[in-house]
């Protein structure tokens, strides 16, 4: 049937997509909604009676509710007197069949099963199985983009036909037979029988699905057990299936042989056999053998496979390879070889369970301690570390193979992380300093073992942040070096090993933070930028690997604060906003990444108060609005996260800054009453100095608008309110010292004496470490403080430097100009 040119009420069919045994794809474009369209043309059989068509629409506009950007839409269902079509959304991409024949990194493997688990998350909540997941109904846009295909679609296609039936079709269509199931049937690319799947797959003209939603048409291998045996499906069903999709997504392979006919595979399927998985990470694979279990009960739901997933992604980039520890570490848990991977039966028992154990201590130590860290129980890891030290302790270095001082030195790595995190810093260093030696004398014995020196570039590392946080600067610093020292010799001579690149990226950039606190900002600008080169280069090779943009992100974060130190106000203000354009692409690709949500928000708070100290008030307005969007966002997905309610309040009371000094002061004063509502909230929780001295400052600035506003007695209440809440914590010193300015500032207007007692306090806290400091808030709030006093000719010193630096905020620019500067 000829469709091209014909119109359906203001739908026009522009083109021809593919061709399949259920119907035809046409490309189309809505000219009232001005946007390209897929149109799925039914075959008459294929055609829906009025129940299931009110069915199908149900179901889609449910879907279309969920407004997940993962999800292929439904936008209309079109009956005519020959023919009825349904309304897709138009997708320009390939088919995860067709994908994973390019070089796809694990990566972005891990990102499309996120995104395919999401969608079904989604779904599942309310109610819709899709029925039919499969390569071929999931595409990847030309974006990067994944849009599963087709929900609940088959089901309701199908209702057509109620008994298996041949369907035989010319020699450019596929053959199919339609086998009743599920109050439907499912279409097989087979014709008598006799053809393979293979052979049916070869048929499939090639640009078929390549640049729309496309005919997709039911085949047996990725049916679930239960779909095979025509039982009613649940949930549990889909989970099945999205198991041997992931199977595929990470081998290329179908799990079942391609020789085989689709009755043959669906006597497999009913029996829930698969080939077996080859050549897949433990934890992926893992997480596909519990999807594929016979009992749809014993699978895991979706939202238990998006947060095992989510823990996947979110492993530690430079873990090594599994940490091999004695079988003694088996006794900690109970139950815990269900976690370990089945192994093949020829290997040795000391060798299983030598593996086994390697599964257990990578998973107490590594994956369970970023679960147990997100919800402060670190304290369940003790029995763990107590086990490990004992086996360290028991084995001597000197007769203990390369290998297991590797496997060790690892292992003593991670639980120093574990207590770091726990607080207990000298533990943690005791454990550091073993790791250290351990590694030592691996790399002495073998010099030329590259894992050897890499894991004693690893111990050098925390070496290195332990001291840090000792603030044993000198130390940390030598350490750092020899980190440094080590990852460099790694990568040059390895230049095409991606790990050892990148931790000689993390060296640089480790050793860029530790010039940067001890006060060499030109050092660590250098190194900063030597490491921000390191990560684009990884980028560039790694062009679909969201996590490598991400790194270059954070560096390029770290460049932006250190140059903005300096003094380099426009140079910084360049680097943010290059930080911002990443992450916004980034979040666009992926908009249900919150992490991504939060540094995208801060981002913006970096770049809104830079903007206005350059003078540019309506560019610092905009981001400091984003800044405030973005941050509701994630406080409204996460109400009792502490860290989003405290950038809203603090982004808010910036917006109410600027806004009152454009003369706009009940919209500051609103502002300003919801970020000391919640400021107030969060400085009740005492174990954080920090909360209140955010309290502190918010109040002061709300004393000070308020002041300008002309409620005087309700200033002097609020800056009074600012001191108290600044309190005696060390970590508070900027915040107590700008309280005491701006209530100075209030007392002056009838006690000059009072006035210049708060000064001189706030002096004390407010005078600069270093008097050719370039920090533009510091040297700010000084000159402020030295005008008030008196002090000219100190005064006009600071105010010149901050006018070198660029400095051009305009309340400061006033407060000068009044005073004669």
């Amino acid at each position: 049937m000829e469709l091209v040119g014909r119109r359906f009420g203001h739908i026009r069919v522009t083109g021809v997509i593919g061709e399949g045994g259920m119907g035809s794809v046409y490309a189309g474009y809505d000219e009232k909604l001005d946007r390209k369209v897929a149109l799925k043309v039914l075959h008459s059989e294929s055609r829906l009676d009025s129940e299931s068509r009110e069915r199908l629409l149900r179901e889609a506009r449910a879907l279309s509710r969920l407004d997940h950007s993962n999800i292929c839409r439904i936008h209309d269902y079109i009956e005519s007197s020959d023919l009825d079509l349904l309304v897709l959304e138009y997708i320009d991409g390939r088919t995860l069949f067709d994908f994973v024949d390019t070089d796809v990194p694990r990566a972005e493997r891990l990102r499309i099963a996120l995104a395919i688990t999401r969608v079904l998350v989604a779904a599942h909540r309310v109610g819709i199985v899709h029925r039919d997941l499969k390569p071929e109904n999931v595409m990847i846009t030309s974006t990067g983009e994944v849009k599963v295909l087709d929900f609940g679609l088959a089901r309701w296609l199908q209702t057509a036909s109620t008994s298996a039936r041949l369907h035989v079709v010319g020699p450019s269509e596929r053959l199919a037979v339609a086998v009743p199931l599920d109050s439907g049937s499912t279409w097989f690319p087979v014709d008598d029988s006799s053809m393979t799947l293979a052979e049916a797959r070869a048929m499939t003209p090639a640009n078929d699905f390549r640049t729309a939603a496309g005919i997709t048409m039911g085949t047996p291998l990725y049916m679930s057990p239960e779909q095979a045996r025509g039982e009613t499906l649940t949930t549990a069903s889909d989970m099945y299936s999205l198991g041997l999709l992931l199977q595929f997504l990470f081998t290329g392979l179908d799990p079942h042989p391609p020789e085989l006919t689709a009755r043959e595979v669906i006597l497999r399927a009913a029996r829930a056999e698969t080939l077996p998985l080859q050549g897949v990470a433990s934890d992926v694979a893992a997480l596909i053998t519990r999807l594929k279990q016979f009992a749809p009960a014993d699978r895991p739901t979706a939202v238990e496979t998006m947060t095992r997933l989510d823990v996947i992604v979110d492993k530690p980039r430079r873990v090594t390879r599994r940490v091999s520890i004695a079988a003694a570490i088996l006794v900690v848990v109970f139950g815990a070889w269900r976690y370990t991977v089945d192994l093949a039966r020829e290997r040795s028992i000391a060798e299983e369970r030598r593996a086994q154990a390697e599964d257990l201590i990578n998973f107490m130590v590594g994956d369970l301690h970023t679960k147990l860290d997100g919800v402060h129980r670190l304290d369940i890891l003790d029995g763990v570390a107590e086990k490990v030290l004992q086996y360290v302790g028991g084995s001597n270095k000197k007769t203990a193979s390369t290998e297991e001082l590797i496997a060790q030195v690892q292992a003593l790595n991670q639980l120093g992380e574990v207590r770091m995190n726990q607080g207990n810093l000298s533990g943690a260093m005791t454990l550091f300093r073993q790791s250290l030696d351990r590694a030592t004398a691996a790399t002495e014995r073998e010099p030329k073992n590259d894992e050897a020196k890499y894991v004693l570039a690893l111990s050098q590392f925390w070496m290195a942040t332990g001291h840090r946080r000792e603030d044993h600067l000198p130390s940390a610093l030598a350490n750092a070096r020899s980190y440094l020292a080590i990852t460099a010799d790694l990568a040059a001579r390895n230049p095409s090993n991606d790990k050892y690149a990148l931790e000689s990226a993390y060296a640089h950039s480790l050793n860029g933070k530790l010039l940067e606190v001890s006060g060499n900002l030109k050092g660590a600008i250098e190194e900063y930028r030597t490491t921000l080169a390191m990560k684009e280069a990884n980028a560039a090779r790694h062009p679909s690997d969201d996590a490598a943009r991400e790194d270059v992100a954070r560096t390029i974060n770290k460049l932006a604060f250190a140059v903005q130190k300096d003094g380099d106000l426009h140079a910084a203000r360049h680097y943010f906003e290059k930080e911002i354009a990443m992450r916004e692409a980034l979040l666009a690709r992926n908009p249900q990444q919150v992490r991504w949500k939060q540094d995208l928000a801060v981002s913006h708070s970096f770049l809104a108060p830079l903007l206005d100290q350059l003078g540019e008030v309506d560019a610092s307005l905009a981001h400091c609005r984003e800044d405030i969007r973005l941050h509701g966002e994630l406080v409204a997905h996460d109400p009792a996260n502490a860290d989003y309610q405290r950038n809203l309040a603090v982004a808010r009371a910036r917006l109410g800054n600027m806004l009152a000094a454009r003369g706009e002061f009940e919209a500051a004063y609103d502002l300003f009453r919801l970020a000391e509502q919640a400021a107030r909230s969060l400085a009740a929780d005492r174990t954080r100095a920090t909360r209140s001295g955010d309290l502190a400052l918010i109040q002061a600035r709300y004393a000070r608008v308020l002041l300008d506003g002309r409620h005087v007695a309700a200033a002097r209440r609020k800056s009074e309110e600012a001191v108290a809440a600044a309190g005696t914590a060390t970590v508070n010193r900027s915040a107590h010292g700008y309280a005491l300015l701006v209530r100075g500032e209030i007392q002056a207007i009838d006690d000059g004496s009072a006035a210049r007692r708060s000064w001189q306090e706030a002096a004390e806290f407010l005078r600069p470490a270093n008097v050719h400091s370039a920090n533009v808030n510091e040297l700010g709030n000084w000159a402020n403080v030295l005008i008030n006093l008196g002090e000219r000719k100190e005064a006009a010193a600071v105010v010149a430097r901050l006018r070198d630096l660029g400095y051009r905020n305009q309340a400061f620019e006033a407060l000068c100009r009044s005073a004669g500067y």
